[in-house]
């Protein structure tokens, strides 16, 4: 995503819900874990969206 083509986080989760709902999971695995980063992703993947 660094090439300049970069989409909307909103779009990205998004395209996430529709075409991973029917997965049994989704493991995130950063370099170096941090927690607010992984509440954000959390948010943007599963939170209510905003219309």
């Amino acid at each position: 995503m660094q090439d300049g083509d970069a989409i909307p986080a909103e779009e990205a989760g998004e395209w996430l819900r529709k075409n991973l709902k029917d997965a049994d999971s989704i493991t995130l695995m950063p370099a170096k874990p941090n927690p607010a980063v992984y509440r954000e992703v959390m948010e943007i993947l599963f939170g209510p969206r905003a219309d």
